[in-house]
This record gives structure tokens, C-alpha cells and sequence, in this order.
């Protein structure tokens, strides 16, 4: 950016909406591009094949004090093969506080938390997160976070796939996750998960509809079972769909002392998985078990859309008209 002229910036980059970092071997810090290109209108960033160090946006080096990316709507980072951390430093406030898209894809030295603390207090509108082949050991990074109030209120979707390393989804009080307008969850190949969500947390899964399991090969058990916290009852209100696939060592969906109930359930797919035995789910709807032409149909939504955005719509988009 700062090899461009006055009145290119101001003529275009100043005024655009979306940009594509494409093997741009030479791109060290992206807030000098930022800054020095005027992006202030940008709402959607595309950063593939390029080096930025091993910090995406490193805020802590004081290069802009002021918000960045405040309009900023999609964000899809791929193959950064030297990134370790895509934030660090404090956010200051206003910063991504419109985004709402964030996929993450090949990115093998991608470390800890997705999304530290920093970060996670500023994604008040964020709704669908993509994760794939990475080499990060959570999702969320809650420690440090200010207590009494909760995050990540607005997220519908999450797709975590071949996260090798992932042991957790997160880290911290779960109970300053706030899930409430989640609707769908698809985890596929995350070998080293044990349980998705803690029971303070599945309390508040109150628009959960959707979730797909396929390929977790430690996972034991669903919602975690915890001695210390105690409820009467689990209850999944929304829960219309839930298939379990080739889990060799899943045994309930939820092992602790407490009744579950998922009131709504119509489908429930349940493939090799030899140790699960949860039957009841006390269900208000008959349900269907193994139904083929239903799974067929999850099948076609799920598999070819575990992408937000995919090579050729990617290639598609770089090649002229």
C-alpha cells in the first residue's frame, strides 16, 4: 500500500469494501497496510498464501492505536503456514465489532486459542466460525475476561474439522460462554476432544437444533459430566437433529446425575458408534432412527459447504471476466 499513490488511495482503496491478499510473500504487518491504504470501509479480508509473520494483526507492536477493522464483516484467513496467533495486543474497542463471518483454514502452526480473550470481548456480532486443519488445542479463550456478563451471544454456527491438536473447546469459566442463539454445531475429525460443552453451558444451548459428530475418536461423552456442578435437568429445547457417527469410545451423550430431556428430537442417526448406549431422550416427537433419506439430505448440506468459501468460488474470484 504505501508504494501507491495519493490518488489511487483515494480513489479506490479508501472507498473499498473488499481485498484479497493473495501470495503476498511480502506482507509483514497488515495494520501498516491498513493504515497506509485508508481501509477504513472494508468489509470483507481475504488473506491466502501470504507471510505475515507469526501474528496476523499484532496490535501489540503500537503501530495503530486507533480502531481498525470497524467495519469489517467476513474475515477468511488460508494457508499462512507461519502464523501462530491471529491477534495479539489489546483490541481497543469498536475494533471487529461488525464481524460476523470468520473461517480459518490451513493454518498448521496456528497454536493455543483460536480466539484469545482480547479478541473474544470485541466479537459482539459474530455468527458463524469455520475452523479446519489447524493445530490449535481450543476454541475460546475465556481467562481474563471480565465476569457477570456473557460472550459470543450471537453465534448460529460452528464447524470445527481435522483439528488434530483440539482438546477442548474451551479455556476458562465456561460460564462466560453465551451460546443462547446457537443453532448448529458439526464437528468432524477432532480425535483428541473428550466432551463439547459443560453443564452450566448446555443450559444455555436454547436454540441448538442441529449437531453432527462424525470422526471423534477419544470423545466420551457430549456434555461433560461435572461432580461439583449440580442441575436438576439438561434440557436441549430446540434439539431437532443429532447424528453420531464412527465415535469408537462415545458411550453417553450425558453421564451425570441429572435427567435429559431434548423435547423436540424428530432425527437421530446413530453410526458406529458400538459403546453409545443413550436411548431416551424423552422426545415429544416420534423419532426417527437412521431415517436414510434424511441423512442423505445432512449429508449434502453438510459435506460440500464445510466451506465458507471454496477454491474455485476462491479462483473464481481472482480471475477476470
Amino acid at each position: 500500500m504505501s508504494t501507491l499513490p495519493e490518488w489511487f488511495v483515494e480513489a479506490v482503496t479508501e472507498k473499498a469494501e473488499m481485498l484479497i491478499y493473495y501470495g503476498c510473500w511480502k506482507l509483514n504487518n497488515i495494520l501498516i497496510e491498513y493504515d497506509k491504504g485508508r481501509l477504513f470501509g472494508l468489509k470483507s479480508l481475504i488473506v491466502r498464501n501470504s507471510n505475515s509473520g507469526q501474528c496476523l494483526i499484532p496490535l501489540a507492536d503500537g503501530i495503530s492505536k486507533n480502531r481498525v477493522f470497524e467495519n469489517l464483516q467476513e474475515l477468511h484467513i488460508y494457508n499462512m503456514q507461519s502464523m501462530k496467533e491471529i491477534c495479539i495486543g489489546q483490541v481497543p474497542l469498536g475494533c471487529f465489532e461488525k464481524l460476523k463471518i470468520l473461517e480459518v483454514q490451513w493454518c498448521s502452526y496456528l497454536e493455543n486459542s483460536l480466539l484469545n480473550s482480547n479478541i473474544i470481548q470485541r466479537l459482539n456480532n459474530l455468527e458463524k466460525l469455520h475452523v479446519k486443519e489447524n493445530s490449535i488445542k481450543e476454541v475460546f479463550g475465556f481467562e481474563g475476561l471480565q465476569e457477570g456478563r456473557g460472550y459470543l451471544e450471537r453465534l448460529k454456527e460452528v464447524r470445527l474439522d481435522k483439528l488434530s491438536q483440539l482438546t477442548n473447546i474451551w479455556k476458562g469459566p465456561a460460564k462466560l460462554a453465551d451460546f443462547r442463539n446457537l443453532k448448529t454445531v458439526i464437528v468432524v475429525e477432532c480425535n483428541k476432544l473428550k466432551y463439547f460443552f459443560s453443564p452450566s453451558m448446555s443450559q444455555g444451548l436454547l436454540q441448538l437444533e442441529e449437531l453432527w459428530v462424525e470422526d471423534c475418536f477419544d470423545l466420551d461423552e457430549i456434555i461433560q459430566k461435572d461432580d461439583e456442578i449440580t442441575v436438576d435437568k439438561i434440557t436441549l429445547p430446540r434439539l431437532k437433529t443429532l447424528a453420531l457417527q464412527n465415535l469408537a469410545h462415545l458411550v453417553n451423550f450425558y453421564d451425570g446425575n441429572s435427567s435429559l430431556e431434548c423435547p423436540f428430537l424428530e432425527y437421530l442417526h446413530v453410526r458406529d458408534c458400538p459403546k453409545f448406549r443413550t436411548s431416551d431422550f424423552h422426545s415429544s416427537k416420534q423419532v426417527h432412527f437412521n431415517n436414510e433419506g434424511h441423512y442423505n439430505l445432512l449429508k449434502k448440506r453438510y459435506v460440500p459447504n464445510m466451506v465458507f468459501l471454496t477454491c474455485d468460488s476462491f479462483s473464481s474470484i481472482l480471475s477476470p471476466q
